[in-house]
């Protein structure tokens, strides 16, 4: 059996998609009474199940929604923005190939809800590289809890030690970190500078080659 896996977290990494998200969340709470959610509040809860950013809000804003409602119309608005201006992240098919050519077991973790992860993996043909996949449905709690990354070891069968986890966000890092995981933050959402907790950061997959997974591994 392998003892070394890869935990990629999703938006960010895979899929282009956080500044989607954004407008997915400003548009609901907009809806809601909260005009001006701006992005840099957007990226201190990202990381954060939907349901519970809009609980956050409910709460912080005194504003009339239902979480559970809110968090569904949101994907609802997500969805049709997906369909027309989703893309995967640069390097993401070449980093996921190398993984797999050399023996890696390879884990999906995000704290996005089962609807979107599938659609995205039918839709870019992902599924086949994931040997386990996770989302916000199989967990009960958000990064920077460890939650996700550790379920996923354990399903993996690869001790947390011999995780790598590859990450976009300081929620995410933490996360990784947590488990007691090495983390790679790729630039797509952050500045560098938000970022420094990682171990190594890129401003792309394709960075990424194989001596430099083995390395942090290794050391």
């Amino acid at each position: 059996m392998t003892d070394r896996a890869l935990i990629f977290d999703m938006d960010g990494v895979i899929i282009d998609s956080v500044p989607l998200h954004y407008r997915s969340y400003a548009t609901i709470l907009k809806k809601y009474g909260l005009p001006n959610y701006s992005r840099e509040e957007f990226d201190q809860t990202m990381g954060y199940r939907s349901v519970d950013i809009f609980r956050l809000k409910k709460d912080k804003y005194h504003l009339d929604l239902v979480p559970e409602t809110a968090a569904k119309e949101k994907e609802a608005f997500l969805s049709d923005l997906f369909d027309r201006e989703l893309k995967l992240c640069d390097g993401t098919i070449q980093l996921l190939d190398l993984a797999r050519n050399n023996d890696f077991k390879i884990a999906l973790g995000t704290t996005g809800n089962r609807k979107v992860v599938d659609y995205v993996l039918k839709r870019f043909d992902l599924r086949t590289y994931f040997d386990v996949v996770l989302s916000a449905d199989d967990i009960k709690y958000g990064k920077p809890d460890p939650e996700v990354f550790l379920v996923g070891s354990q399903k993996l069968g690869v001790e947390p030690k011999n995780c790598l986890v590859l990450e976009d966000a300081p929620l995410g890092i933490d996360a990784a970190h947590n488990a007691n995981m090495r983390c790679i933050a790729v630039t797509t959402s952050y500045e560098r500078s938000k970022l420094t907790k990682a171990d190594l950061i890129v401003d792309s997959l394709s960075e990424i080659g194989l001596e430099t997974l083995v390395k942090l591994l290794r050391d």
